[in-house]
Formats: structure tokens, C-alpha cells, sequence
């Protein structure tokens, strides 16, 4: 463009995509506001200029012999560019030529709510932003590096949880559940206000330490039990537990004896953490709410916890059948996964082929029955 706008112009590129949000997708990538437009604010600029262009513009697409002469003329004026002492100023946009908003003929309800979202300030509550920096930390400190938020968030939601144990999972990240400091405000009834604390050890009645502290009959019995069936299968000690580490559990990549990253053992931990987690939130509501904080025996809890992770296990076990087509999972796996658990009897599908086989049972040939009938 630094020939004018009033000459010709050719863009040349081997992206597809870009010539497609330059041509074709325009339309429908304005009228909704670029709300899902990977570098829209880049992509707006762009088009503006192309529009203020008098000349015809012409697209053309690279094939594999060309590209090399080109990439390396656009290198050449990147450097350039970062080498200039001041940054590049463009002269500005006219408003007719730059639209903004979506377009209200063509909006619909999630378009308008992503725009909505877009425009609106992100007010991040207190408490998440800790829950997410002990995720990070819990993480970084197994994995050796970092994960980002959108990671955080993408594996709250993984393949491997159930729809409830993931709102669980997205509500204990946000804070969203009326626990611990919730109930000490001053605008609070007395009553209501001594919820704040556990009337078992008197500690603060936190998400963190229902799952993890409280002395209350439940969560040491269930991660013991954890433990003990870790220790079984690995030889190894259990990871200490805490919020960031259950949230944070889809992250982690276990290791096995030999110190290569495990798949079965990595998808192992992450459901045995959920699940174990979700349960004992499970009995502390029930605890709380139905038998006036009264504890439940130990017998009873180690009853439905074992009942518990053995329908789990059977789930895995189901989810192998072939007739779910793309959902079913392999079968192999899932037998090194659960095996030395001691939660399910394995008799039934070591060594056995019939879930994973496929077929339909047709007719053979007809043989004549002679003195028959």
C-alpha cells in the first residue's frame, strides 16, 4: 500500500484462511462483531485499509515453490520494522469504512451474549484468583512447567468427568458454592453465621478444607483408602492433596517406574481425585443437611466409596463396547488402568476379546433334511 491507493494491488499468501476472512467470510464475520474471530482487532484494521483502496485488489494463493521467495522478503521487513527507533503510524480510518457491533438483523442470543461478555470488564472474585494460582503452582511443581488459565478451565470440562462432577468441578474453581467465609458477613443472621465454621474442629468450613482438612469422619477415611490403593498399583506414595491439586488433577502427567509419562496412570489419578472428591463433598452435604451434622459410620462410608469407584470402573469397562462406535475407548488400556486396584474382579475381561469385537452373526448354508418333517 505504500505505492497509494490508487494502484493496483496484489496480496500474495499461502493461507487460505486469511483470504477467506478477507473475501468470502467478511460478510458474516462483521455482522456478528468478529466475536469469534481469532485477531479481530488486526483483522478490522486490515480491512479498513482494503476498503479505503480505489485500485482492484487481487488475492492470490502461493503454492509450495513460490512461498520461499516470499516468506523471506516479509522476514526482511519485519526486521525493519522492529528496528525502527519510532512505531509506524497509519493515517486513520474512516469511520464509514471501519464497522463496529453486530449487525441486530442477523444477531442471535449467543452472538449478542459473547458481545455483550466482550464489552464487559472481567471482574475476577478474590478467592478464584487464589484457587487458580495453587492450581498453577500444584501443576508446575509435578509437570515442570506452567499451565494457562484457558488450559485450566479446558481441562475442568475433560472427556473423562461426568456433566455434574464437571459443574462440581467449574463451581469449587469459581467459589460459587455457600461455604466457610460466605456465612461471616455482618449483614448475616447469628445463626446463620456459625455455618462459617466446622462444628467438628471449629477450623473455617472452606471447599478446601471439607475435601481435604476436616477431622469430621469422611475425607482422611476416603483418601486413605486412596492411598492405599495407589500404593498398590505404583509402589509409590500418593501426591499430598490439597484444592489446587484436586482442581488441577486432568493436568498432571504421572510417571511409571521407569520415569516415562504413564497414560493409564495419568487418567487413573485424575478420575480416582474426581471422584474420590466428589464423594466426599457428596456425604458432607448429606451430613450436613439431612442428619443434622451428624457423622456417618465408617463402615458406611467405606461401603459406598468402595460401591462408588467400582461403578466407575465398570462404566470404564462399558464405555470399551464397540457398539458406541467413536465414543467406545480400548479395551487393553483400560484393563493396565484398573489392574491391582483391587476395585473391580478383572477375571471377567483379562484375556477376554468379545467386548472390542464386531460382527454380525449371518446365516450359513442350507443343507437339505432329508426324513425331516
Amino acid at each position: 500500500m505504500r505505492s497509494g491507493i490508487n494502484k493496483p494491488l496484489v496480496i500474495k499468501t499461502r493461507d487460505k484462511d486469511v483470504i477467506l476472512s478477507l473475501t468470502k467470510d467478511t460478510r458474516g464475520e462483521e455482522d456478528s462483531s468478529f466475536v469469534d474471530t481469532m485477531n479481530s482487532g488486526l483483522l478490522q484494521i486490515v480491512l479498513g485499509r482494503l476498503r479505503m483502496h480505489t485500485a482492484p485488489v487481487t488475492f492470490m494463493d502461493l503454492d509450495g515453490t513460490q512461498v520461499s521467495m516470499y516468506e523471506k522478503k516479509a522476514t526482511s521487513l519485519v526486521k525493519a520494522a522492529l528496528k525502527k527507533e519510532r512505531p509506524i503510524v497509519l493515517p486513520p480510518i474512516p469511520t464509514e469504512l471501519h464497522l463496529t457491533g453486530a449487525k441486530l438483523s442477523k444477531i442471535m442470543q449467543a452472538i449478542a451474549y459473547k458481545t455483550i461478555m466482550k464489552m464487559k470488564s472481567i471482574c475476577e472474585r478474590p478467592q478464584m484468583g487464589k484457587t487458580m494460582e495453587s492450581i498453577i503452582s500444584h501443576v508446575k511443581g509435578v509437570n515442570r512447567r506452567s499451565p494457562s488459565r484457558k488450559q485450566i478451565w479446558s481441562s475442568l470440562r475433560c472427556k473423562d468427568f461426568s456433566k455434574p462432577l464437571q459443574m462440581f468441578l467449574w463451581k469449587c474453581a469459581h467459589d460459587a458454592y455457600k461455604v466457610g467465609t460466605y456465612w461471616d458477613k455482618p449483614s448475616m443472621d447469628p445463626v446463620l453465621r456459625e455455618r462459617a465454621r466446622c462444628k467438628h474442629d471449629g477450623e473455617v468450613d472452606s471447599m478446601e478444607h471439607i475435601l481435604t482438612k476436616c477431622k469430621c469422619t469422611g475425607q482422611g477415611l476416603v483418601w486413605s483408602t486412596v492411598r492405599e490403593m495407589w500404593k498398590n498399583k505404583t509402589d509409590n506414595e500418593f501426591p499430598e492433596t490439597s484444592l489446587g491439586s484436586i482442581l488441577g488433577s486432568a493436568l498432571l502427567t504421572i510417571k511409571d517406574k521407569e520415569g516415562k509419562p504413564s497414560q493409564g496412570l495419568t487418567r487413573l489419578y485424575k478420575i480416582v481425585v474426581m471422584e474420590a472428591a466428589s464423594f466426599i463433598w457428596a456425604i458432607r452435604c448429606e451430613r450436613v443437611i439431612r442428619h443434622d451434622d451428624v457423622p456417618l459410620s465408617e463402615v458406611e462410608i467405606s461401603n459406598r466409596w468402595n460401591a462408588a469407584l467400582k461403578k466407575r470402573a465398570e462404566t470404564d469397562f462399558k464405555l470399551t463396547n464397540r457398539r458406541l462406535g467413536k465414543k467406545s475407548i480400548p479395551l487393553p488400556p483400560v484393563i493396565e488402568m484398573w489392574k491391582d486396584t483391587r476395585v473391580v474382579d478383572m477375571t471377567p475381561w483379562q484375556g477376554s476379546q468379545y467386548v472390542t469385537m464386531g460382527g454380525v452373526l449371518v446365516g450359513s448354508r442350507l443343507y437339505s433334511r432329508d426324513g425331516i418333517g
